[in-house]
């Protein structure tokens, strides 16, 4: 069973909660309920990424505000279920979501949309939505992304790095590229050159990182 089936399932009444939480309570734990039902209904049919990807954060954010409020109850246990597997669910949710847009006609008009929603989400999710989106619809045009491995002096094993359109790299150039956690620049060697599919790729292009420039 997806997350997005977890609250179509036999909801505890009411009552199972009244001697515990007095009525305001009650009432909090039903609102809560509630926008996570009509958010997962709305994540299941619409065609505007404003809608899809606000809508995926708030079922979470309630999800999470439930199962602080009563973590022991059913609908608890139902919001756990929700914050430990959106997450994890959460690419192959975007790539039935750009399918759906694509089946329906509206690809094109997919990633233009997305732009007016980048202002309201927190950077994390921004560039996370933004790769992801990338991905999936560059596999529907049948885009290729072009990648590299980089070797660095004094360190054995060579590092893969996405090749932005704008910038011209051919073996043997040194580039510049950030490395480690802390994505310090540093610069290496392209020994390597290919181009894929996103879906082909050696890596999931949301974890990779991007050339900066040439040296």
């Amino acid at each position: 069973m997806g997350v997005f089936d977890i609250f179509k399932k036999t909801k505890e009444k009411s009552d199972g909660f009244a001697k515990v939480y007095n009525k305001a309570e009650l009432l909090q734990i039903k609102r809560h309920t509630e926008i996570i039902d009509e958010s997962l209904e709305i994540l299941n049919k619409t065609l505007h990424p404003i809608t899809y990807f606000s809508r995926y954060d708030l079922v979470i954010e309630n999800a999470r505000i439930l199962y602080g409020f009563c973590p022991n109850s059913m609908v608890g246990e139902r919001s756990k279920t929700i914050i430990d597997n959106m997450p994890k669910e959460k690419e192959m949710a975007v790539k039935n979501f750009i399918q759906r847009c694509y089946d329906a006609g509206r690809l094109p008009y997919v990633k233009n949309e997305f732009e007016q929603l980048k202002d309201k989400m927190s950077d994390k999710n921004l560039r996370f939505y933004e790769l992801l989106l990338e991905r999936h619809y560059a596999d529907f045009q049948g885009e290729l992304f072009k990648f590299c491995s980089v070797k660095f002096d004094n360190i054995d094993k060579t590092y893969d790095y996405i090749v932005d359109n704008n910038i011209d790299v051919n073996i043997d150039d040194s580039v510049i590229v950030p490395f480690g956690r802390e994505n310090v620049l540093k610069t290496g060697r392209v020994v390597s050159i290919n181009s894929f599919k996103a879906s082909q790729a050696p890596y999931p292009i949301e974890k990779m990182k991007k050339i900066i420039r040439t040296n």
